[in-house]
């Protein structure tokens, strides 16, 4: 199991709320905060990602 993949299932039964989620959730929320552009900048096949987003003026 990847690094990643741990990390997920330990946020899932590990912590009361917790959770992973997929880019367009997280793109979802980022929008309702005031957020444009998202996107997904690096990803790699461990779950591991860097998502970049801009605030509107």
């Amino acid at each position: 199991m990847t690094s990643g993949a741990l990390f997920a299932v330990n946020m899932l039964v590990g912590t009361e709320g917790g959770g992973t989620f997929a880019f367009e959730e997280l793109r979802d929320d980022l929008k309702a905060a005031g957020f444009v552009g998202a996107r997904v900048l690096w990803h790699d096949e461990g779950m591991n990602a860097v998502i970049v987003a801009r605030k509107r003026s």
